[in-house]
């Protein structure tokens, strides 16, 4: 045993203790998220503990306390709601043991596929109008927000065209009609398919286009198969055309040769019809135009009608509008008549007395159509004979009549029965 009051005998114990731990960990999370997913990590046994995101984040925690911490591994539960956005996207969740400003911590680092979207292929409808909905179609991650629009003027969606939260992960039908294409060449457009954070700005993994081709509408026409007669009549044509093809008729010339109908769809039969002809040979035109056609599409249809009537008549009995200048005696009349090939017709002959007498009573309207030459003054020959052979002749001048010899010479007027 020592002095007591000796101090000098002293030796101090350094005690050091181990700082305390979190670890940390990964989870990788698909792009259509989940609810209650959990995620691991162990601390200094004994300690309390929190869990934190940062303001903003997209990872909604459960469990943001526990403790105190055991050997075995604690879970921190969490929802991760579907990716907005094609990229793929991380975030952490911070647990920190022991002291809430200057304790250990680890990290859970969270890291969630990109959203995909894929849609169906081109596609070509017919030229007709729809009868029944054509489909495309997308698919794009469950759970986001889509909008569907389209930029062509014959085409519409016929059902919902967006969506909030609500794709399905699955194909989700695009269902759509067409009107009738009244062009003469394929036309193209585009629906376009956003989802995500490309319903409201960019994102071009998440913005995908489905090309629509309407076929050329088809569109003919004849003429009028046969030519209309003289006198009067009709004959048709046809316009071949797309069922539901809008057309039109319009007239080019205004002869008398008219057309019916002047409008219609799809395929039809075109009555030409012309009214008497009184003058050559006449052609009607018109113009076919498709409805709605840009650019205008127009075809050139025509109707010929024969050659009318163009002789001067007095009733039934046609009058040569031209005579021989000079005078004949009466065989040279009858033999000129006989021979006389004059306004397309061979038929003629040389009057009655009577018909004479008819002619002169109707002077005036005879000499007053175009191309008529005027009556000569004097008497003119008539087939008529008297007693002992002797011809008739007829003033055409003041209409009056006398027998002469055959060997006298008077003027000829041939004429015809139509």
């Amino acid at each position: 045993m020592g002095d007591a009051g000796y101090t000098g005998l002293k030796q101090e114990i350094a005690v050091t203790q181990a700082g305390s731990t979190v670890s940390s960990s990964t989870k990788t999370v698909a792009a259509e998220g989940a609810e209650n997913l959990t995620s691991s990590f162990t601390a200094t046994p004994g300690l309390y503990w929190t869990a934190d995101v940062v303001a903003g984040s997209w990872i909604r925690l459960v469990t943001t306390a526990g403790g105190p911490a055991i050997e075995a591994a604690g879970n921190i539960t969490y929802h991760v709601p579907a990716n907005p956005s094609s990229a793929l996207r991380e975030d952490d969740i911070t647990v920190r043991a022991g002291d809430a400003s200057s304790g250990p911590e680890g990290k859970i680092t969270v890291t969630q596929a990109g959203a995909v979207l894929s849609v169906s292929g081109a596609q070509t409808v017919e030229a007709t109008a729809s009868l029944m909905d054509y489909t495309s179609a997308f698919s794009v991650t469950k759970g986001l927000s889509w909008n569907v629009s389209e930029n062509m003027d014959w085409l519409t969606l016929t059902d919902t065209t967006d969506g909030t939260g609500n794709t399905t992960g699955e194909n989700q039908e695009i269902p759509y009609s067409v009107v009738v294409n009244p062009n003469g060449s394929d036309r193209s457009g585009n629906i376009t398919v956003k989802a995500g954070n490309a319903v409201n700005g960019m994102d071009a993994g998440l913005t995908k286009m489905i090309t629509v081709t309407q076929a050329a509408s088809v569109f003919s026409v004849t003429d009028g198969a046969a030519t209309i007669p003289g006198g009067g009549g009709n004959t048709t044509g046809t316009v071949t055309a797309t069922a539901g093809l809008a057309w039109t008729i319009a007239p080019e010339t205004d002869n008398g040769i008219t057309v019916s109908p002047t409008g219609g769809t799809g395929d039809a039969t075109i009555t030409f019809t012309g009214a008497a002809n009184s003058g050559v040979e006449r052609t009607g035109s018109f113009t076919l135009s498709a409805t709605g056609a840009s650019p205008a599409r127009t075809l050139k249809i025509t109707a010929t009608q024969e050659e009318g009537e163009t002789g001067v008549y007095v009733g039934n009995l046609q009058v040569c509008k031209t005579e021989v200048v000079d005078l004949m005696i009466w065989s040279e009349a009858n033999s000129h008549c006989e021979g006389l090939t004059a306004e397309g017709k061979s038929d003629w002959y040389l009057p009655t007395k009577d018909e004479l007498v008819t002619m002169y009573n109707n002077k005036s309207s005879l000499q007053g159509n175009a191309d008529f030459t005027a009556f000569a003054s004097g008497f003119y020959w008539s087939s008529t004979l008297y007693e002992r052979g002797y011809p008739w002749c007829v003033s055409l001048s003041n209409g009056g009549s006398g027998t002469n010899y055959k060997i006298d010479r008077y003027s000829v007027r041939c004429v015809r029965t139509k």
